[in-house]
């Protein structure tokens, strides 16, 4: 599993890398823009961004041209108490039909995973009295097994 952090880990130097200085200063002003990307970039294997996956919709930034984010829907006068439960049964129905999808892709993929791991693979057997070799790891200076 440390194979994903690591690729995560590049990933975010990647994204980094092209807005620090060359002397490296100054990265710490940079990454909460750079996990944002990462948050609202879509996985190829998921079809989904972390960001949607955790809130039900699109990442939207407020700009000068578009400002529907922080617009209330005309002619939906509804109270506080609707809107919530509204709110509530839209973003449940998202993210059900968002899990649905990952965990398909999930079992798909760990089958394709499994393939890919074992296409190397041979068997090898040993009749019941052959000698084999077994590998034991030194042991540090100063620890015992």
């Amino acid at each position: 599993m440390q194979g994903k952090i690591e690729n995560f880990h590049a990933g975010l130097n990647q994204t980094m890398s092209h807005y620090v200085d060359k002397y490296g200063n100054y990265w710490d002003d940079c990454v909460d823009y750079a996990l944002m990307v990462h948050r609202a970039t879509s996985y190829s294997f998921t079809k989904f961004s972390p960001y949607t996956l955790l809130h039900g919709r699109d990442i939207r930034l407020l700009n000068m041209n578009d400002q529907s984010a922080r617009m209330e829907v005309p002619g939906k006068e509804l109270h506080s108490q609707d809107k919530v439960g509204n709110r509530i049964q839209t973003l449940a129905g998202k993210l059900n039909e968002a899990y649905e999808v990952v965990i398909k892709l999930n079992k798909a993929n760990t089958v394709k995973q499994k393939a890919n791991n074992d296409r190397n693979t041979k068997l090898v057997a040993f009749p019941v009295g052959d000698y084999v070799y077994l590998k034991e790891m030194a042991v540090g200076f100063g620890k015992s097994k």
